[in-house]
C-alpha cells in the first residue's frame, strides 16, 4: 500500500476545513433567509375581518425575523423613567389612557414595529407605527387615549412585525 507524503495530510486537513467555514451561513438572518416561508400564515383579527370588503384581502408576507424576538408585551396607565409600563394592569377607567410597552431582543437589518388597537367586535380603532433598526435589546412603547374616553367594554391590543399579528393583549375598560 502506497503511503502519503507527510504535507498532504494537513494539507487535506486545512481544505476541508476551509471548505466547512466558507458554507457555513454567516448569520442567523442568512441561515433563516434559506429556510422556506411559512405557507400559512398565523391567523389575526385581520384576516378574520377579510370577509369584510373594505379590508383588503391580501396577506402581508411572513417577515423574516432572524433572532429578533418579542419578549413581552405589558398594558398600564402609565409609563416609568425607562418607559416601560409602571403599573401593568388589564382593567382600565374609560378616562385612562392605555400605555403599551413592547421589550424585543435581537437584531434586525430593519422591520416596522405596529400596535393595532380593536374594540371587541374586532373594529381595528387605531394603529400606531415605528420603524425600527434594532441593534439589541429594546424597548418601544404606544398609548392611545380615544378623546372623550373610553366606552366600556372589551379590547385588544395586537403587536405586528411587518403586517404580521405577533402577540396580543386584551384588555377590558370598566
Amino acid at each position: 500500500m502506497p503511503t502519503m507524503p507527510r504535507f498532504v495530510r494537513p494539507l487535506l486537513i486545512v481544505t476541508t476545513l476551509i471548505v466547512l467555514v466558507a458554507c457555513k451561513p454567516k448569520s442567523p438572518a442568512e441561515a433563516q433567509a434559506a429556510l422556506p416561508a411559512s405557507s400559512a400564515p398565523p391567523a389575526t383579527i385581520a384576516s378574520a375581518m377579510a370577509a369584510d370588503s373594505s379590508v383588503p384581502e391580501a396577506a402581508a408576507p411572513t417577515p423574516i425575523l432572524g433572532d429578533f424576538t418579542i419578549l413581552r408585551v405589558s398594558l398600564g396607565r402609565s409609563l416609568d423613567i425607562s418607559n416601560d409600563i409602571a403599573d401593568e394592569r388589564s382593567v382600565f377607567s374609560s378616562r385612562d389612557p392605555v400605555y403599551a410597552a413592547v421589550v424585543t431582543t435581537g437584531t434586525h437589518q430593519g422591520l416596522m414595529l405596529s400596535a393595532r388597537w380593536f374594540d371587541g367586535d374586532g373594529k381595528l380603532l387605531a394603529q400606531n407605527d415605528q420603524r425600527l433598526v434594532p441593534d439589541g435589546p429594546m424597548l418601544a412603547s404606544f398609548h392611545l387615549e380615544p378623546p372623550g374616553g373610553w366606552p366600556k367594554g372589551h379590547y385588544k391590543l395586537e403587536i405586528a412585525l411587518d403586517g404580521q399579528a405577533q402577540q396580543s393583549k386584551e384588555f377590558d375598560v370598566r
